[in-house]
């Protein structure tokens, strides 16, 4: 999934501001990508630093410049924060890059969002419909 549509629409600014905190690699994860995220979730953010620039205040600023920005709660992490299980499962899974997204329009990034809600959709309904017994496919 990609992010929401606030978070496309800020994408270049997003990385300006890491850019001044001397942070890049922006990854998102967590409810703001899944297929059904609730209006105005927070946004968690990881983020990759020199480690003799992580430090508590430059994570708050770093937090605070991003709230600013979105108008909605922001928690930046780096991937030190993380223990090493949990953060070879959460980039696995759901981490989305913003790199990416800088190259595309914010047109084409909403038809690609709603492209993958549609399709995760679908095989929900495929699934449910499999463990009801009214069809036999194998997903």
């Amino acid at each position: 999934m990609i992010p929401d549509e606030s978070i496309l629409e800020n994408v270049r600014e997003m990385a300006e501001i890491a850019k001044r905190f001397d942070a890049d690699n922006i990854r998102f994860f967590g409810e703001v990508v899944s297929s059904n995220p609730e209006p105005n979730c927070g946004v968690d953010i990881i983020v990759d630093m020199e480690r003799n620039k992580v430090s508590e205040s430059s994570i708050r600023a770093l937090e605070a410049a991003f709230e600013k920005l979105l108008g909605r709660l922001v928690g930046v992490k780096t991937p030190d924060m993380f223990l090493p299980p949990i953060y070879d499962d959460i980039i696995m899974r759901e981490v989305v890059h913003l790199e990416p997204l800088l190259n595309q329009s914010t047109d084409h990034l909403r038809e690609t969002h709603l492209d993958a809600v549609i399709i995760e959709k679908r095989l929900e309904i495929l699934a449910l419909a499999k463990r009801c017994g009214l069809i036999n496919i194998r997903l």
